[in-house]
């Protein structure tokens, strides 16, 4: 193998090694901003749903622990929170309080897009978030 081999393998494994040391280091939580006052961030073993109401104090308690899919159909934010149950939360909402009264669901994906169509006409879902 020659040195310029050597040294470009070399370069690559150090950057390699820095990138997930650093990636682990200094983004332990992961936070990732999804729309209006939602985002996602690590929570225990996995990723929860949070609403930040005080952009100084963006972090709270997560509206839902557990999510393992996150999209938007109109003005709701659809959570996906096991195998084949949802819920839907209003994306204009400004507190915890707010979205918590007014989050549909559970509901299975049947429920779930009989009620997009009752609320936005359509069942087109964009992806969005850290899945």
């Amino acid at each position: 193998m020659t040195l310029g081999r050597k040294v470009l393998i070399g370069a690559l494994l150090i950057f390699c090694g820095w990138y997930i040391v650093s990636d682990y280091l200094f983004d332990d939580d992961n936070i990732t901003h999804l729309t209006g006052r939602y985002y996602t961030g690590n929570y225990g073993d996995g990723v929860a749903l949070h609403l930040y109401e005080d952009a100084d104090k963006p972090y709270g308690e997560p509206l839902l622990e557990q999510v393992y899919a996150i999209q938007i159909g109109g003005r709701y934010l659809v959570a996906r929170a096991g195998v084949d149950f949802y819920f839907l939360y209003p994306i204009a909402a400004k507190t915890t309080e707010e979205a918590q009264q007014k989050k549909m669901g559970p509901l299975l994906k049947a429920e779930l897009m009989n009620k997009l169509i009752q609320l936005n006409g359509d069942t087109l879902l964009r992806t969005t978030g850290p899945f």
